[in-house]
């Protein structure tokens, strides 16, 4: 894609002292872009846990890393962010016009591709994409103002331009229709998890995980689905926590694909020290996690029948506050019913015995929500899609 009519290096210097605030721009700008892609690429080669999509980390940053769109063809996307930086910069440097032109387009075509599956398909953004992919947009323009003014040609202006954007076409083609990262682990449980303790308690249908060593009341226990379902599952999530939001659509979606066949038991683990003690720094914080896990427990307590009402009303509007949650918990049961139940030391007992039994699995990855699909099964983090984890589940359980 060489230019004739390229400038020899003497001309560009000229051209260097009479458009310093565009050659400032063009250097800046696509140098902050480079850096910037290779923190978010050394995040994901220094830790690996980023390829479990999950709760397990703050801000919109890990989210945006953590999702299916972070990788084209297994490779994460901030390397090819990279290397178009790198390109950008090394063919100004040689006044490679048509290069530039070329380089620019498919800079600023991801960073609108990008932008895009943020907005539209993760509805979160990450900060420093969102600096690198603004940088881009600062690098097009000053690097248009460079070429026109350089004397390049309409002509190997647009073809350069065109070819920058079939490029980007190609890679969100990549993406869309292109394999699925992982975006979850699937992995063997240890078997030495926290005593049975409240866990066991009462009669009813007993069931065993973790080779025997720990054991599940499916009658007593906050339960979606019949206690006599053939598959029994164990989820730890977080009313307050996107992933497990998601997750609770993909769990609907697969008992409705299997009625009667699964029992999920719901054990809530709040990321709230207030009932969590189990939290390290690097967690994130979901504040009034706690008020709704309690207010769910007490629901189920006073009548079970009423419990999967509630819990499907958390995950499809989460409650501002307290007030708000036993507003709408006081729909299924009095209010001062409620009160009386959530005094009782059994929630709270449930609670501490659900975050041990969360930290004793987080082995490998404290990502949220956990499901525990059998004796030693467990599923970390969020599947990229429901019919991946459709998939995925049907194979684990036989079905």
């Amino acid at each position: 894609m060489m230019d004739p009519t390229e400038e020899h290096p003497a001309s560009g210097r000229k051209l260097l002292q009479r458009l310093p605030i565009v050659e400032i721009g063009i250097w800046l700008s696509a140098g902050l872009a480079f850096i910037l892609n290779g923190i978010l690429l050394s995040h994901a080669l220094l830790h690996p846990e980023s390829g479990i999509a999950g709760c397990g980390g703050e801000g919109g940053c890990l989210e945006v890393l953590d999702s299916r769109w972070s990788k084209v063809w297994g490779v994460p996307v901030t390397l090819p962010g990279m290397l178009v930086c790198g390109w950008v910069l090394v063919s100004h440097g040689m006044r490679w016009r048509s290069g530039l032109a070329f380089s620019l387009a498919l800079l600023a075509g991801g960073a609108l591709w990008f932008t895009g599956v943020q907005v539209f398909l993760l509805g979160t953004f990450c900060p420093q994409c969102c600096a690198a992919h603004v940088a881009a947009v600062i690098a097009l323009v000053s690097g248009m103002i460079f070429l026109r003014r350089s004397g390049i040609s309409w002509q190997s202006l647009r073809s350069a331009l065109w070819a920058g954007g079939l490029a980007t076409i190609a890679l969100a083609s990549a993406q869309w229709w292109g394999p699925v990262p992982v975006s979850h682990r699937i992995e063997g449980a240890p078997k030495q998890v926290a005593g049975e303790r409240i866990h066991a308690q009462g009669s009813g249908r007993m069931i065993a995980f973790a080779g025997g060593n720990k054991r599940f009341n499916v009658t007593a226990l906050p339960r979606i689905g019949r206690p006599d379902a053939s598959r029994v599952m164990v989820e730890y999530f977080d009313y307050s926590c996107d992933s497990c939001r998601v997750m609770h659509g993909f769990l609907q979606a697969l008992s409705e694909r299997h009625p009667g066949q699964i029992a999920i038991l719901c054990l809530p683990v709040p990321f709230e020290a207030a009932c969590n003690a189990r939290m390290t720094p690097a967690d994130p914080v979901h504040p009034g996690a706690c008020h709704l896990a309690r207010i769910a427990l007490a629901v189920w307590r006073a009548d079970p029948g009423k419990f999967q009402a509630l819990h499907d009303s958390f995950f499809a509007a989460i409650p501002a506050n307290e007030s708000e949650a036993m507003l709408r918990a006081s729909q299924f049961i009095p209010r001062g019913k409620l009160m009386e139940i959530l005094a009782d030391p059994w929630i709270d007992e449930l609670l501490r015995a659900n975050a041990e039994d969360w930290s004793a699995l987080s082995g490998t990855s404290r990502k949220m929500p956990k499901l525990w699909v059998k004796d030693s099964r467990i599923l970390h983090g969020l599947p990229s899609g429901k019919e991946d984890f459709i998939q995925a589940l049907e194979g684990e359980l036989g079905l």
